[in-house]
């Protein structure tokens, strides 16, 4: 293949000498004598190990004959490492066109696109020991050892037979970590992305929990404090998906409420109220660091239900159902932005169901979900700052349909 501009016939090889990572010429887009030749092609290989021991310990104790007090403590160790490796390895078209001098062999000299990371040419990055080393780094730096102590204690006061009051506190952790991914220098990416440290949290609720009328009815009443240090907050860096850590504080509340006012009959419904505030996130694509934003799939506000009615009929049990879900507005990227905004929506199910035999051990089914055909998002990619498109995934639209069970 010739240009006018650059030549690549002396830099396009199907010699597997010239493919030492076995790439399959298959796979090629470009046709050369009847041969096809692979594009592009990298390899991301890494190896993650992690050892990880505990000490703990928890009791409960009798303060009263209504007030109990439970305690526990536990200590946790853990060590991770990691070797990752992301090679442009030559013999593809735009492998091979990125080791020409000047841009993409770091071994040819300064200004290469590719260039610094590692002293194999080709090179996206290297997060080895041996790279590492080669470029004068702590070597330490792939390793993480963690240790922290966590503990909670609950207090519960049994003020009648059918009403608890609570209050708790808890402290958790959890673990610092690597990203993986596809790490590419020409996004930006430097060792000081790749580690990130462990999150803690100070966690407080209280409420209570009552039933009336021989179990009847039953209503529970929380509510909640959460404090972050270190927030593990989800973004992205070029293609991959990037955790840095921020600062953050959650507070809310849930009402759970169920109820059999006759036989057959189930009635369930609960609500809950959430404020998330996360200060301090790194927006890596854009350089800056944003605060008093949402966190990922957080509605503040959400709702869910079911009514259930059953009775006897043709020698069986038949029943209907109907549950519903609705989600407020929630953000599925932590910078916020217009395009990972869903809307609220509500989702409404129905079933009908005939239970026969001998101690009703078949059942014959049929469903209608997403009644309303509603269109909603449970997840989105934005790559619309680097690639110019939004990833989306959609809830299921409406669909029916039947099933048959049998117990032996």
């Amino acid at each position: 293949i010739e240009g006018d501009i650059l030549d690549f016939s002396g830099t396009i090889s199907i010699d597997p000498s010239r493919n030492p990572f076995g790439v399959d010429p298959s796979l090629a887009l470009v046709p050369l004598n009847g041969q096809f030749l692979p594009f592009i092609s990298f390899d991301v290989d890494y190896l993650q190990e992690t050892r990880s021991w505990a000490l703990f310990y928890q009791a409960d104790y009798d303060l009263t004959d209504k007030l109990t007090l439970t305690a526990g403590i536990r200590y946790t160790n853990e060590d991770r490492d990691i070797e990752y490796l992301n090679a442009a390895t030559p013999g593809a078209i735009l492998n091979d066109f990125f080791a020409i001098p000047g841009l993409g062999d770091p071994t040819l000299g300064s200004g290469s696109l590719f260039e610094t990371f590692g002293s194999t040419a080709g090179n996206f990055f290297d997060f080895t020991d041996e790279g590492l080393a080669a470029r004068g780094l702590d070597t330490d730096l792939n390793n993480i050892d963690n240790d922290a102590v966590t503990g909670r204690a609950v207090i519960e006061y049994q003020a009648t037979e059918d009403v608890l009051l609570y209050a708790s506190y808890n402290r958790g952790f959890k673990s610092a970590g690597f990203n993986t991914g596809f790490l590419d220098s020409s996004d930006g990416v430097t060792v000081d992305n790749v580690v990130y440290d462990e999150e803690t949290i100070d966690a407080y609720e209280a409420g209570f929990k009552s039933t009336f009328a021989n179990g009847r009815y039953r209503l529970n009443v929380s509510g909640f404090y959460y404090n972050y240090d270190d927030f593990q907050a989800l973004t992205f860096l070029g293609l991959s998906q990037f955790i840095t850590n921020a600062d953050a504080n959650f507070f809310g509340g849930e009402i759970e409420a169920a109820a059999s006012p006759i036989d057959g009959l189930d009635i369930s419904f609960s609500v809950s109220l959430l404020d998330t505030e996360v200060d301090g996130v790194e927006d890596l694509t854009n350089g800056v660091t944003i605060d008093n934003v949402e966190a990922v799939l957080a509605p503040n506000f959400s709702l869910n239900g079911f009514v259930r009615y059953e009775r006897p009929a043709f020698g069986g049990l038949v029943s209907g159902m109907i549950d519903w879900n609705y989600q407020g507005d929630q953000f599925f990227d932590i910078t916020n932005s217009d395009v990972s905004e869903e809307d609220d929506y509500g989702v409404v199910n129905l079933r009908l169901a005939y239970k026969g035999g001998r101690d009703e051990n078949y059942e014959v089914a049929f469903f209608i979900n997403n009644l309303a055909d509603r269109e909603y998002r449970v997840y989105t990619f934005d790559f619309s700052a680097i690639a110019g498109f939004n990833q989306q995934f959609f809830g299921p639209p409406r669909w029916f349909g039947g099933s048959l069970s049998y117990k032996f």
